[in-house]
């Protein structure tokens, strides 16, 4: 009896392996697919005691994928902006208002301890002559009153062109440090270039400069006050009474360097509008009193050159 049970469990091995054998090399043929068995389970005396599912494993074909090209990734290292350059911190333009009466008003702080050159361009413009004695005048002076008058005229308002080349360390004198504010303004704005933006200023009109609160004030001393035709005017003939005057159509436009912050060029534009009562001209040995006028000068004031 145990013969034959040896036999009945040797012969349920050898159908066993055979069928694995068969689905391994069936799996090798086919596409890659789970395959399952049942295996018949039996004890020493030939009794059925279980049965288990075997599962083959399945056959896969090994791709050999082409290569990645791999993009090298530069070495970024970080460097603390407290010890690079101006050239190599980059400011941003100014966008606001505010924003840009910010940087102006630093660049013209910065600039007092520049050099540069300085040029201020009075033009006069039209200008009339009113007065009790001027026909009298115009009989003296006959066919050289318009040009007496115009002299007398440009001259009580330092027409022309003055030049002045400023050292460094001195610019204190010939440059205002900007106190723009909104308040002082009809509008601000920057635009930019390559390596430097051009902001635009357009003022509002000041009334009789000189108090040191009007707009042009803020931003330059280079115009006329009573004080200034009081010696100007005599030096022309002319003794100036009152004076009634206004600042107007005053822009200026600066070339600012967006890295350094750095003042390159300013130009100042304004239309000086006045009104000159109770003077008195003198001619040889007469004097014509009760005489008046208006007349406007235009004026440009440049700054180039700068030296830091």
């Amino acid at each position: 009896m145990p013969r034959i049970l040896i036999g009945v469990l040797v012969t349920s091995l050898l159908i066993t392996l055979g069928i694995f054998g068969y689905n391994k090399y069936k799996a090798a043929l086919l596409p890659a697919e789970p395959t399952t068995d049942t295996i018949i389970m039996m004890n020493e005396q030939g009794s059925f005691v279980g049965s288990t599912i075997y599962t083959a494993p399945t056959t896969t074909e090994t791709v050999t994928a082409a290569p990645v090209p791999v993009t090298q990734v530069p070495d970024i290292t970080t460097v603390s902006t407290d010890t690079l350059t101006d050239t190599q911190v980059q400011s941003t333009v100014p966008r606001t208002q505010a924003e840009v009466l910010t940087a102006f008003n630093q660049a013209t702080l910065k600039a007092q301890s520049a050099g540069f050159n300085k040029t201020i361009t009075s033009t006069l413009g039209n200008y009339d002559i009113q007065g009790e004695s001027l026909d009298t005048l115009k009989k003296l002076a006959s066919s050289a009153f318009d040009k007496i008058a115009k002299e007398c005229i440009s001259g009580t308002l330092n027409c022309g062109t003055q030049n002045t080349p400023v050292a460094k360390g001195s610019g204190a004198q010939n440059i205002t440090a900007s106190a723009l504010s909104e308040f002082d303004i009809k509008s601000a704005s920057a635009a930019e270039n390559d390596s430097s933006y051009t902001v635009t200023i357009n003022l509002n009109d000041s009334v009789n400069p000189g108090t040191g609160t009007t707009a042009i004030e803020k931003l330059t001393q280079d115009f006329i006050t009573i004080d200034d035709l009081k010696i100007y005017g005599p030096e022309n003939d002319l003794d100036v009474g009152k004076v009634n005057a206004n600042i107007i159509n005053a822009v200026v436009t600066a070339e600012i360097d967006t890295a350094s912050g750095n003042l390159l060029n300013m130009k100042i534009d304004y239309v000086y509008s006045g009104e000159l009562s109770e003077c008195v001209y003198h001619l040889a040995i007469k004097s014509f009193t009760g005489l008046s006028g208006t007349g406007e000068m235009t004026v440009s004031v440049t700054y180039d050159n700068f030296v830091y």
